[in-house]
């Protein structure tokens, strides 16, 4: 059974073009990278911080090779897909922690039930900012909580790693600096807690309304359809069943950020809980910046 805390790796949302979701996250403030391509037929545009933890907007780049590739096993192509079906082609769907050894993540969330599918091994080249190529290997291991279907866990290990320099994709003009929070909406948060505490967190808030889940250095907040509304003052339409909702990031300057946006074009409410930018075309979720803790 997992006890250990699983510190995070990214979290993923699916958009339905990287090219609509450049241009909103670039009016959004943030640096995004050169678009990646997975040999499963998949691509991403993500956004990186001096942590380590990044955004990964995810698109279909070919569907026929998604379609193959989740036929053949392949839970991250089948989930993207799934998700896309009962969804809508955009929203945070995964989050993802870091991982030594994603072999031995695979057998405790076979032993806690909690597994999703079969571990995924895969590369792809690496093209850096100057034109010299190398290549990326990651393994994933996949797991789920019970009645949460749009709600896909996987711990990423990365296991050959590109020597390049991202120093430059971590200086973000809107003054983000990590990933603070993911917000998931249930019916019952309360449902859903043993099988988030075998995923590697421990409670550390828990009330009718609401369950927050601790890691090494962010959060995932569970809250019912009415709270999420009255903190973000966003409807929680949709499915029934658990979803992402939210990713919450620490800003060096909400105030800057706020004249950013404005400047932008970009909409937004400021409320207690920090800047909110409601979902858009390209942002597949609600973002929500909330002023840097100061040590």
């Amino acid at each position: 059974m997992t006890s250990k805390e699983r510190p995070l790796d990214h979290l993923v949302f699916q958009v339905g073009a990287l090219e609509t979701a450049r241009a909103r996250l670039s009016a959004l403030g943030f640096q995004v990278a050169a678009n990646g391509y997975h040999p499963f037929g998949t691509a991403n545009c993500c956004i990186f911080f001096a942590d380590g933890t990044f955004l990964e907007p995810l698109a279909i780049a070919d569907k026929a090779m998604a379609r193959a590739a989740a036929g053949s096993g392949n839970v991250f192509t089948r989930h993207a897909l799934s998700f896309r079906e009962y969804n809508g082609q955009e929203g945070l769907s995964a989050f993802v922690f870091a991982a030594q050894d994603a072999r031995a993540d695979h057998a405790d969330f076979a032993e806690d039930g909690l597994s999703a599918g079969e571990i995924l091994d895969f590369g792809r080249d690496f093209v850096a900012a100057d034109g010299s190529r190398d290549r990326a290997e990651f393994r994933l291991a996949f797991a789920h909580a019970a009645g949460a279907p749009d709600c896909l866990f996987f711990t990423c290990e990365r296991v050959a790693v590109p020597d390049v320099d991202r120093t430059a994709l971590y200086e973000h003009p809107n003054g983000a600096t990590g990933i603070a929070e993911a917000i998931m909406v249930a019916a019952d948060p309360g449902a859903l807690r043993d099988d988030l505490l075998k995923l590697g967190w421990r409670a550390v808030e828990e009330t009718e309304e609401s369950l927050r889940l601790a890691g090494p250095s962010y959060a995932l907040r569970v809250v019912t359809p009415q709270t999420f509304s009255d903190v973000t003052g966003i409807a929680a339409s949709g499915s029934d069943a658990p979803q992402f909702r939210a990713a919450v990031f620490a800003c060096r300057d909400t105030q800057a950020l706020m004249e950013r946006l404005l400047q932008a074009g970009v909409e937004f409410n400021f409320t207690p809980d920090g800047v909110i930018v409601p979902p858009a075309e390209g942002q597949g979720t609600t973002f929500v910046f909330r002023a840097q803790e100061t040590a």
